[in-house]
């Protein structure tokens, strides 16, 4: 049941897509074909969405994108070899909150993790605030995909979504600055 409704969200997804003309539906169906036939021409290779499909990177750049504001950043007191504490918020306004025991992350000190920020699905509070399906994200890809970014030329950082923190030379992040807007660009132009 689990699966069928991940393919139902994934032709839902595809749909939308192409509603707004990043994907066209295949041109041998109509839009009374089965699933099964949509779902082969989404997993077909030769396909231009999916040039990238086994780039790790490239992934986690679409799902920081899909996630963001969702971001927890790693405090920077965590010992090296505890398992690291994370916040999902500015600091002053945010609880600490773990990775869920379900993920692949949890538990994992805090040399592990090579950089210091993860995107997530969800924040559930059993016993404690939980972060649910999380994926490590690197600085780059916070700034170019995560959220509002604000330069902040005397502290050498770049504030994303208001309150996360990545460090930048301040002629780094003005280059990063103008990429970020030519990509918005160009997304607002194809969208």
């Amino acid at each position: 049941q689990t699966l069928e409704q991940l393919m139902e969200m994934r032709l839902q997804f595809a749909t939308m897509l192409s509603d707004i003309g990043l994907a066209g539906p295949p041109s041998h169906t109509s839009s009374h074909s089965s699933s099964h036939t949509f779902s082969h021409w989404l997993d077909d290779a030769k396909q231009p969405w999916n040039v990238y499909a086994s780039n790790p990177a490239v992934i986690k750049a679409v799902l920081c994108a899909a996630l963001s504001p969702n971001v927890a950043s790693m405090d920077e007191g965590s010992s090296p070899n505890g398992v690291p504490r994370w916040h999902a918020g500015p600091k002053a306004d945010a609880d600490e909150v773990a990775l869920h025991p379900s993920c692949v992350t949890h538990g994992l000190p805090t040399l592990r993790f090579p950089h210091p920020f993860v995107v997530f699905l969800e924040k559930v509070k059993t016993s404690r605030v939980y972060l649910r399906d999380v994926t490590p994200v690197s600085p780059m890809t916070l700034l170019l995909f995560g959220g509002s970014m604000r330069v902040v030329h005397e502290e050498g950082v770049v504030l994303v979504a208001g309150w996360v923190r990545v460090r930048a030379a301040a002629e780094t992040a003005v280059v990063v600055k103008e990429v970020r807007q030519a990509l918005d660009r160009l997304l607002a132009r194809r969208i």
